[in-house]
This record gives C-alpha cells, structure tokens and sequence, in this order.
C-alpha cells in the first residue's frame, strides 16, 4: 500500500510540472516588419504654471509597428514607459509569441551586433 501511495504521488508530481512547463511554453514564429509605425503622443500640462504658459510636453512616445505575423496583419506598440524601446526598420525578425498578446523580438543592436531582445504588445490589426 505504502509503494502504491508513493508512485501516485510521483505521478501526481510529474503532471504538475508538465502542466506547468506547458503553460509557460512560448512558440517561435518569424515577424515580418512592414512599416514603422512610431508616434509622439502629446498632452497638456493643466497645472496653474502650464496653463499660464499654455504649453504642453510630450508625454509618452509608442514605438509601433506593422507586421506580419503567421500570416496575419498586426499593429505591435512597444511602450517608451516601462524601458527604452527600438525603432525597427522593416525585415523578418525571429520572435516568439506566448500564445495570447504579447511578443518578443529579437534582433542585433546597432554597431554592436549584440543580441537584444523587446517585448511588443499586440493592439490589434491594420
């Protein structure tokens, strides 16, 4: 009885980390890059001091791209917010999708040749 308990839980063990190897399991897929897509995204300063200049400042700048992924047309948007995004210029990157929204690129920095990676969201189709 006690080596019938022991291998259920071996094998209860092993399905979980299956499971849980599966679910962060990203497929590689080729990015085609048509189009830079990038844009300045201005707002207004409304504190007393910005009104009474009436000047505004750039708040956020949204790297974007369409591409051509799996044979579908998608806008990818890389936020400047959360880190320094690349402008890409258009050819076919290796990536890889994780299956719901988001994707990484890889590609080589510029006069380094080293190998980076970004992460760009999918914002829908064009």
């Amino acid at each position: 009885m006690k080596v019938l308990g022991i291998v259920l839980l071996v094998a209860i063990a092993a399905s979980l980390f299956t499971v849980s190897v599966m679910a962060g399991a990203k497929e590689s897929v080729k990015i085609e890059v048509v189009q830079d897509d990038t844009r300045d995204f201005q707002g207004r300063n409304y504190s007393p001091i910005g009104l009474a200049v009436g000047g505004h400042h750039t708040e956020s700048v949204m790297f974007g791209l369409n591409a051509i992924v799996n044979g579908e047309h998608v806008k990818l948007v890389c936020d400047e917010h959360h880190h320094n995004c690349t402008s890409l210029t258009p050819k076919i990157y290796d990536g890889e999708f994780d299956g719901k929204k988001s994707l990484w690129i890889e590609f080589p920095e510029p006069l380094s040749g080293k190998s980076k990676r970004e992460h760009y969201k999918i914002a829908g189709g064009w």
